[in-house]
């Protein structure tokens, strides 16, 4: 087994779903990190899941150039 944190990215695009998937995934193991999408539901699941209930999280990373 891993010791460190593994990845478990939720695969829902409405917050209901990424929250039942991020709660599935955090009870595989201690060392789970879910990760979400920077969406408008991600960032609500994101503020939703916080540390009080012992989820650690990460978010995609989202970048765009900027034209001109």
């Amino acid at each position: 087994m891993v010791k460190g944190p593994v990845s478990a990215e939720v695969i829902s695009v409405e917050y209901e779903g990424m929250m039942k998937e991020a709660g599935e995934r955090a009870k595989i193991a201690p060392n789970i990190v879910i990760k979400l999408p920077i969406t408008v539901d991600g960032l609500r699941a994101f503020a939703s899941a916080k540390r009080p209930a012992g989820v650690k999280q990460n978010m995609t990373l989202s970048s765009s150039r900027c034209r001109r």
